[in-house]
């Protein structure tokens, strides 16, 4: 009979600090303890960030080995299934940063649901395992972070919370130099003094992109006229506003093959398009390639939590 048990994986939850939006692990005993084998894939619910100070190994990205050596970055995702394993004779260092993306963004972003959501995939989208030397910039505020944590000093809850908030703007940046298609590209920060004239739009077809949307409907939420309303979205948004809403559609889409397993007819029937050629021509428009053709692409990059035994255990 074939064996159909799951493999483990566990789920390794932190709590923040309080008044801070993130949990660090740093210091001498934690240093001196790491170098072996983290027996099974695991996740986290914040975003983790680790330096490797020395050691050799390898670290498993889902389904991706990558090999370790010092002074090297990664940087984790929530959610996202990973392990990592020293060479015989070889102890790793390391030390660690776990970052709470939704408190850092709603302190800087407040109730801006659109800039937030957008930046908050930006930073996700992707595991990163980097050098520190050509990333300086990340090493560098790493560290800062970890110090001021340790140093107990004045203000630095206020210096920490700005480190983190920068952190993950470096982070969003290094994901969007690395994309090589136009997967959120829509969402882009705009000049913010003046989009505030068609933000009611924006929002609703955020909130009901699966639901048919007259561009009417879209004027009357931003209290103008149709035809002032497609000229300042034109303006603004450099599309149109039937390119728009389409475009939101297929990214959400896509990112919906990447990261569950629902089937691509699913997928299509909450899209909000009405057909599947109209989908299909659409998403080869704004992706570049068949959604058949995106899943293969991304199916191997993250392994889904629902083929793991999931059990939880408190921290690392």
């Amino acid at each position: 009979m074939e064996n159909t048990q799951k493999p483990k994986v566990e789920f390794r939850y932190y709590a923040t600090l309080p008044q801070l939006p993130i949990y660090f692990l740093t210091g001498d005993n934690w240093l001196n303890c790491i170098g072996t084998r983290t027996a099974c894939l695991h996740f986290h619910n914040l975003m983790e960030i680790g330096y490797c100070y020395n050691g050799n190994g390898n670290l498993l990205l889902g389904d991706q080995g990558l090999k370790i050596q010092p002074h090297m970055i990664s940087i984790i995702p929530p959610n996202y299934p990973h392990s990592t394993d020293s060479i015989p004779g070889s102890v790793i260092t390391w030390e660690y940063l776990f970052i709470d993306i939704d408190k850092c963004l709603e302190a800087a972003y407040g109730n801006d649901e659109a800039k937030l959501n957008y930046m908050k995939k930006l930073i996700t989208q992707k595991a990163h395992f980097i050098r520190a030397k050509e990333y300086p910039e990340i090493a560098g505020e790493f560290r800062i972070i970890l110090h001021e944590m340790l140093m107990q000093k004045e203000y630095n809850i206020y210096i920490v919370k700005a480190m983190a908030f920068s952190l993950l703007m470096r982070i969003a940046r290094l994901t969007f130099s690395e994309t090589d298609d136009e997967f959120l590209s829509c969402s882009k920060p705009l000049d913010m003094d003046n989009i505030s004239q068609i933000k009611p739009a924006l929002d609703h077809i955020r909130s009901h992109y699966q639901s048919p949307i007259k561009i009417q409907d879209l004027a009357d939420a931003c209290s103008i006229s149709e035809t002032y309303f497609r000229k300042i979205f034109k303006a603004f948004m450099n599309t149109s506003a039937l390119d728009y809403i389409n475009k939101i559609r297929i990214l959400n889409a896509a990112d919906s093959m990447r990261s569950t397993d629902c089937s691509i007819h699913e997928i299509i029937s909450k899209s909000g398009f009405t057909s599947e050629s109209t989908f299909n021509r659409n998403f080869k428009k704004y992706m570049g390639t068949s959604p058949k053709q995106w899943r293969e692409k991304y199916a191997g990059q993250k392994r889904q939590l629902k083929d793991f035994d999931i059990y939880l255990e408190n921290g690392w």
